[in-house]
């Protein structure tokens, strides 16, 4: 096996795993992945543990396939896949059915972990990878310690923690219910569109999801996420029993006792513009890759999309509790070219595991091209979503956003370009503007408590001195936080 001489490596501080994409003796491309040197026996035990679970489960079309795990149990080497992953799917505006089978073969995926006693324990949007025929894989089964790994990220960059179960978070054992919870949450960004947020509430009312959803989904999203794992389903068939039936909306999931559900009688959303955030139709009748590709301007339309540019790919049947795979040599007429064309990044360097990973992830065009679009949403939480997402991703090109009463506290925004942007009474107490360019940009009545203002661009800028501030927010030159109002001292540069 030799090493691409390009290596796709997570790179950052006190990072435990190093992925490197490399070439296999039948020269498919492949990602090799390693711990660090000095990472504790803990470490290095679950790791290699998850390993070897996957490892068995790689006759599997739905998890990840191991090829090899190394002789000292601190490296493996699994299949590449580039096509994305689903925290990428809004881009894709699919149906309701479509979407209803990702999460039916998500569930297959679990089941069949749980049937060899184990448990994922932190499936989220960013580790359910696409094959090339748009169908999900499980990666990461069984390697993330929830608890530790949100110790060493309590800002959730890496979103671990908004799709954990409470038990995950607070260190506590997990079995099927836990993943049960994963996948409500899950639900719950597949159906909304929009990431989910950490909580513990008893009975989740899900609100923004009732508004349109049909009445049964939610209420099987709610049983999932209850806080009480004895009243969430017992198992993923339970689960997908439900899904199956969901428009019996009387017999399925958990209600409140007052129930807040207004589509009670449909099997689709009441209102199919309510959960579509993107400027741009996409034909929902094309193949989900000929989508992609279209929309991300890799292939012409009419272009031949169906050849599989891995050992996944349209020769291998639908059904995703199929045992077969196919071989792992590449489709005929591969090009280089082709191989550009793929989406890199997304694979297994989203890996965190424990409280030493901090990683660096890259910037897959589907997610970029997705979040951008959300920024043109008429719904005010979808921009500040789509803000904290491109923020996490390391984009700072933003423009003119509307962000008016946008909940944006803790969002790391330095350096960003925000020339014209609107944050009339947004909520940015503990954000990170430092550097940014805030060139007339309205600001009045936002929350700037705790903030880092210094160095930022405020030319033409409006409002600033009608925001809140504290002993802990940080200014820009020529600006001081008076009883609570940032206030302008002669050598202040211009803003209103």
């Amino acid at each position: 096996m030799t090493e691409d001489s390009s290596e796709n490596a997570t790179v950052c501080e006190r990072a435990t795993i190093r992925t490197t994409e490399v070439a296999r003796p039948d020269g498919t491309a492949a990602l090799h992945t390693r711990l660090a040197a000095g990472v504790s026996e803990t470490e290095n035990e679950r790791f290699a543990e998850a390993a070897e679970l996957m490892k068995k489960l790689s006759h599997r079309s739905d998890i990840l396939t191991i090829h090899e795990v190394a002789a000292d149990r601190r490296s493996f080497t699994s299949e590449l896949l580039t096509v994305g992953a689903c925290e990428d799917l809004p881009a894709l505006r699919l149906r309701l059915d479509r979407k209803l089978d990702l999460i039916r073969r998500v569930c297959i995926a679990l089941d069949s972990v749980h049937e060899l006693d184990a448990v994922h324990a932190c499936v989220c949007a960013g580790n359910i990878l696409f094959d090339d025929d748009m169908h999900p894989v499980l990666s990461e089964v069984g390697m993330i310690d929830v608890f530790q790994t949100l110790r060493g990220d309590p800002e959730n960059d890496f979103g671990y923690g908004a799709y954990s179960s409470p038990e995950a978070r607070h260190g506590q054992p997990c079995d099927a219910r836990a993943d049960v919870y994963s996948v409500g949450k899950l639900c719950e960004f597949v159906l909304g569109g929009v990431t989910p947020e950490m909580g513990e509430e008893a009975v989740p009312p899900l609100s923004r999801l009732a508004e349109t959803a049909p009445a049964g989904l939610v209420r099987i999203v709610r049983r999932c996420i209850l806080a009480d794992a004895r009243a969430r389903y017992a198992s993923m068939k339970e689960l997908v029993a439900d899904l199956d039936r969901y428009g019996d909306y009387d017999a399925v999931g958990t209600a409140l006792t007052e129930p807040n559900e207004r589509n009670l009688t449909g099997l689709m959303y009441s209102d199919p513009t309510a959960l579509a955030h993107f400027t741009e139709p996409i034909e929902v009748d094309q193949d989900p890759w000929t989508r992609l590709s279209t929309v991300l301007g890799f292939v012409e339309p009419t272009a031949d999309c169906n050849t599989p540019t891995s050992s996944r790919g349209s020769q291998r049947g639908a059904d995703p509790t199929n045992s077969g795979r196919t071989s792992p040599s590449q489709a005929h007429g591969q090009t280089e070219s082709r191989r550009r064309r793929r989406i890199a990044g997304v694979s297994m360097a989203s890996f965190a595991i424990m409280s030493l990973a901090v990683f660096t992830q890259p910037v897959g065009a589907l997610t970029r091209w997705s979040a951008r679009s959300n920024l043109e949403s008429a719904d005010p939480m979808v921009r500040a979503d789509a803000v904290r997402t491109l923020a996490r991703k390391g984009e700072r090109d933003l423009g003119a956003v509307l962000l008016p009463n946008a909940a944006l506290s803790e969002v790391h925004l330095t350096g960003a370009s925000l020339v014209g942007a609107d944050f009339t009474d947004a909520d940015l107490r503990r954000s990170d503007l430092s550097g940014a360019d805030l060139q007339r940009s309205r600001l009045s009545g936002a929350l700037l408590g705790g903030a880092d203002l210094r160095d930022t661009n405020l030319h033409g800028a409006f409002g600033l001195d009608t925001a809140s501030c504290d002993e802990a927010t940080l200014l820009p030159e020529g600006w001081v936080c008076v009883n609570g109002r940032p206030k302008k001292t002669l050598a202040a540069p211009s803003a209103s």
